[in-house]
């Protein structure tokens, strides 16, 4: 089976090793943002937050970041 490690040079990147290390959690929370979102829109009537929705994953696809998004 195929691995990866990643290095960093700490104590100067201690930002990116945090970044690495709380990736998933961060995938989560947008995951749950998202679901928040639908939630509002589909179940609360309030189609209000739809642009918000929207834009949300305007700006995940242009980060190239959706495809971790989508479960």
């Amino acid at each position: 089976m195929p691995k990866a490690t990643l290095t960093f040079n700490l104590p100067e990147e201690s930002g990116e090793h945090l970044a690495a290390v709380k990736s998933q959690d961060l995938v989560a929370f947008c995951h749950e943002f998202d679901q928040w979102l639908r939630d509002h829109i589909k179940h609360g009537g309030n189609i209000a937050w739809q642009p918000v929705r929207e834009e949300f994953w305007r700006m995940a696809n242009d980060s190239d970041v959706a495809e971790l998004l989508e479960r």
